[in-house]
């Protein structure tokens, strides 16, 4: 209940400080980045407080009658399947942004760094591989860094908790920092774009702050 409560107060908070944030970003203009941080700083409370206030029905228990059991095949990742997932997980969608200007800015030290980030990710998933397969051929089930130190150490080990704990850290880090560079993207380049295709003002605003939501969300 006092979580429920307190979501209710946060996503009260976070639609005000949202409509306030856009209403001073629309009669602001150019937009800066205090009104891009305002903004996403706003949609963030609101939707942390909705899901704080979702959590009041998983606290309440309900007697449902029990389905009969059915034996259910263990499904099996394809080759395509997985090599979305691992592009997906490895790139976010700014790094087609920001390499063009690394190059142009930094060139062969660019080039470079590019390189051996690519030789360090074939190496981590060789050892990723190894650690699957001797994982199988001991009858355990682990997929991911954290599931093999906590085969390797216990559930209870501090070497689990930091793996667990620095991987949470940099998938945040790296999902903060893709949508920063994403939304200054679109902010940047989408109004001049609408201009250009002859829609301007509040109609470009919304639309750009619609995609803004879009990928945010």
């Amino acid at each position: 209940m006092l979580i429920t409560l307190l979501g209710v107060g946060l996503a009260i908070y976070g639609l005000g400080f949202s409509i306030q944030a856009l209403l001073y970003a629309a009669g602001h203009q150019p937009l800066d980045a205090y009104d891009v941080y305002a903004t996403i700083a706003g949609s963030t409370l609101l939707l942390c407080g909705l899901t704080l206030s979702l959590s009041l029905p998983q606290a309440l228990r309900f007697r449902f009658p029990r389905t009969p059991f059915r034996e259910v095949g263990k499904p099996v990742y394809g080759f395509g399947s997985l090599l979305a997932i691992g592009v997906g997980a490895t790139l976010g969608s700014p790094l087609f942004v920001l390499i063009p200007e690394n190059i142009m800015q930094y060139e062969f030290v660019s080039l470079g760094a590019l390189v051996i980030a690519t030789v360090l990710s074939v190496f981590m998933a060789k050892v990723y591989g190894d650690m699957y397969v001797n994982a199988r051929k001991r009858g355990l089930e682990a997929v991911g860094g954290p599931s093999f130190t906590k085969l390797a150490y216990g559930s209870k080990s501090v070497r689990y908790s930091v793996s667990r704990v620095s991987m949470w850290i940099a998938n945040v880090t790296l999902a903060a920092y893709s949508k920063i560079v994403l939304v200054l993207f679109t902010v940047d380049y989408l109004p001049p774009l609408f201009e250009a295709l002859g829609v301007s003002g509040l109609l470009s605003f919304v639309f750009t702050y619609f995609l803004v939501g879009v990928f945010v969300f």
